[in-house]
């Protein structure tokens, strides 16, 4: 209080309310803005000593072998921010102490590979991972880049490879058998895809492979975490689009991997391609390490973005009609809206399908997807899309991340104003993926408040981190990140933008009262730790922490 000059809880209460002036007010409202964010890093400093602490890893090791040999299936050099992260990761997993990392990368920055370096990590140390996504489309996905890639490089068993030579340096294998082993289990890797609604049998089957070991690397969607999977060794948990997963489900998950047959609790990494602004991780992320790729790999093309009226649709499908039909490109239409809506004015689906397939696209081959389809439908049109057969995709945003057809270079957004920035940046990340440049048009209800000025961001901004920020500052956190997801109280006076000062103060403060006090143990803190648990014990797991 002395130090940052606070006043007294009675002084605050009296002054909150019956100010003198308006700058007794402001002295009034520090003081409980700082209370609140102090206590919650109080309560996030608390939850990461307990799990340094109470929880204990297996150590898993890194040779020239292993390493050498994970990286014969990339067919590409991997950028500076990717080998950056996977040293991180792998110092991280070296430790007898879980890996607790949350990994930022913006669209398209290559994420995916370093889960598959510390998945091939985790194998050769004997050890299974599970790649866990928030949506079947994105699960599958995952699930045909991790196929493709575990076939590039792959040698007969005994073949002679760089990698087998390369014995030198050698950190915790100990002797040639070791090493044959870790070879071995790298050649010899297997995926079991797990989601709702497979049959009993398939289910079965899979069940089996995990409980015995067969299968090293489980993708899938939330059916993980349903069901008890009797995991044989769970050494690693990748959960993508972390913070499409609350709290509870997260939680519900390493519960189902402390059923593993190890002693151990599994390392985690925690990945987003969604960047979060700097003051919201530092709250409802601020029990995790952080790792942030924002460098793009060579021949990522960039994406022209442009903001239109209605009166310029026509000109647009003019262009998107020429592009497919002279270049044989792709592209994809999304709206807000499966059905069309009373309560909202934004275009629908079906409403948008039917327009294009009978007017300005109706020389085209038009599919159409969304969320409440069945996952043998979402397979089937994703594939005709991937395979060229359908050429303009209409969708919801189930689209939004993960979706990888290098072909398309066209994307269209109705109702843009319904959508916030990072999620607008999320679709946009859809296209350019491949030789060509892409092209993205928003078209927007110019009489909705704000919307030109956050679309015109969106125009301007092609980082996503910068793009954050920004959404951040207009949308504020409540709307980017929603309670129900992330499972913390929303504040009662603190406001993230506002506050970011204060809140640095707060953090630094926390961190040296928790190093000095880990349990917050002493009289003098008696008080502070039951406000503490009060409010934040039950959601960070601190009921027993001291």
């Amino acid at each position: 209080m002395e130090e940052h000059k606070l006043l007294r809880i009675d002084e605050a209460v009296r002054a909150i309310h019956f100010p003198k002036d308006e700058i007794e007010k402001l002295w009034a409202l520090r003081r409980f803005v700082y209370q609140e964010l102090f206590v919650l890093q109080l309560g996030l400093a608390m939850r990461r000593l307990q799990h340094q602490t109470q929880l204990k890893a297996s150590p898993m090791t890194l040779d020239k072998n292993i390493d050498s040999r994970i990286r014969q299936r990339f067919p590409f050099e991997l950028t500076k921010a990717q080998e950056k992260v996977i040293k991180e990761i792998v110092k991280d997993m070296s430790q007898p102490v879980p890996m607790n990392r949350l990994l930022q990368g913006d669209v398209g920055s290559g994420k995916t590979i370093v889960a598959v370096y510390a998945m091939m990590l985790a194998a050769a140390n004997g050890y299974q991972s599970v790649f866990m996504a928030p949506t079947e489309v994105l699960a599958r996905q995952h699930l045909r880049t991790l196929t493709r890639l575990l076939e590039v490089g792959r040698r007969p068993p005994g073949g002679d490879t760089l990698g087998e030579r390369s014995t030198s340096n050698t950190v915790g294998c100990a002797d040639d058998a070791a090493r044959r082993s870790a070879s071995y289990l790298l050649q010899n890797i297997k995926i079991a895809p797990l989601f709702g609604g497979q049959k009993d049998s398939v289910r079965s089957m899979i069940r089996q492979e995990i409980a015995t070991g067969t299968a090293q690397i489980i993708v899938g969607t939330q059916a993980i975490i349903h069901g008890e999977i009797p995991f044989h060794k769970l050494g690693l948990v990748i959960i993508d689009e972390q913070h499409k997963f609350g709290v509870m489900q997260r939680a519900a998950l390493k519960v189902s991997a402390g059923k593993s047959g190890d002693k151990f609790d599994p390392h985690y990494l925690v990945m987003t391609a969604t960047p979060i602004p700097r003051s919201v991780t530092m709250t409802m992320f601020g029990d995790l390490d952080v790792s942030i790729m924002n460098e793009m790999p060579p021949g990522r093309q960039p994406v022209k973005t442009y903001i239109s009226d209605p009166e310029r649709r026509a000109a647009w499908w003019d262009f998107v009609a020429r592009k497919v039909s002279e270049e044989q490109w792709q592209g994809y239409v999304v709206v807000p809206l499966v059905e069309e809506s009373e309560n909202f004015d934004a275009r629908s689906l079906q409403e948008t399908y039917e327009q294009l397939s009978n007017g300005p696209l109706k020389n085209f081959r038009l599919g159409m997807i969304h969320g409440r389809m069945s996952t043998e439908e979402k397979e089937r049109i994703m594939f005709e899309f991937r395979t060229g057969e359908i050429q303009i995709l209409i969708a919801t945003t189930v689209i939004e991340v993960g979706v990888d057809v290098p072909n398309a270079n066209l994307l269209t957004i109705e109702s843009a104003e319904r959508f916030g920035l990072s999620q607008l940046h999320q679709l946009r990340g859809r296209i350019g993926r491949g030789k060509h440049p892409g092209y993205c048009t928003v078209f927007y209800n110019a009489s909705v408040e704000g919307a030109v000025k956050r679309l015109k961001a969106f125009e301007k901004l092609s980082d996503g981190f910068k793009l954050a920020e920004k959404d951040f500052e207009l949308r504020g956190s409540g709307d980017l990140f929603g309670t129900q997801q992330h499972g913390i109280p929303p504040f009662r006076v603190a406001d993230l933008v506002r506050d970011k000062d204060v809140l640095l103060e707060a953090r630094s403060d926390a961190v040296e009262l928790v190093r000095d006090d880990p349990g917050l143990s002493r009289p003098e803190h008696a008080k502070l730790r039951k406000q503490m648990l009060s409010r934040y014990g039950a959601v960070l797991n601190l009921g027993d922490v001291g």
